[in-house]
């Protein structure tokens, strides 16, 4: 059995910088994700960097230069004409900010020695936690936008008289019951 003194669940924007901000504290870090990108690859970022957020502003970029090139630059006196839209390099263009972006993460993560473990965390008792890789060959569902992200903390970080486990969730801290 593994030992840290930091397991993060869920490796979304709460999470990762969570994860990273615990290594360089000094701590022994493990961030558990299960998100599978399109072609079933581990990737770090959660729903805000691989389909939320982040894509969808790239894709937003996109369409405003193409809404300004066809109504703002006429009073520029700036004519154009036989200006389309070529969804496919949109895509691409989004899909290779994605990737930088979410391997941007992975890196950070090797750089402040965080341990992705790639495969589905679980709670259980006594402050340990269930981690399940990825199946080998096998297709995992993609999570659901509802996951959230948690954080345990070892005792010595915690303002008394908590028990010995505190927990984010989304931003929001709840305190177990004993």
């Amino acid at each position: 059995m593994d030992h840290y003194d930091v397991v993060v669940i869920g490796g979304g924007p709460g999470g990762y910088v969570a994860a990273i901000r615990c290594a360089q504290l000094g701590l022994e870090t493990a961030c558990i994700d299960e998100w599978l990108d399109p072609n079933d690859k581990p990737s770090l970022g959660g729903t805000c960097l691989n389909v939320g957020c982040i894509p969808s502003k790239a894709l937003l970029d996109s369409s405003h230069h193409y809404h300004r090139l066809q109504h703002e630059f006429d009073n520029h006196g700036i004519k154009t004409t036989g200006v389309s839209l070529d969804v496919k390099q949109m895509l691409a263009r989004k899909d290779e900010i994605t990737q930088s972006l979410t391997g941007g993460v992975a890196a950070l993560f090797a750089k402040n020695k965080v341990t992705w473990l790639q495969g589905h965390g679980k709670l259980m008792a006594d402050n340990q936690v269930e981690f399940t890789p990825h199946a080998k060959g096998k297709k995992r569902p993609r999570p659901s936008w509802l996951r959230r992200t948690i954080l345990l903390l070892p005792p010595v970080l915690l303002p008394q008289p908590l028990s010995p486990c505190l927990l984010m969730v989304s931003a929001l801290l709840i305190q177990p019951a004993r």
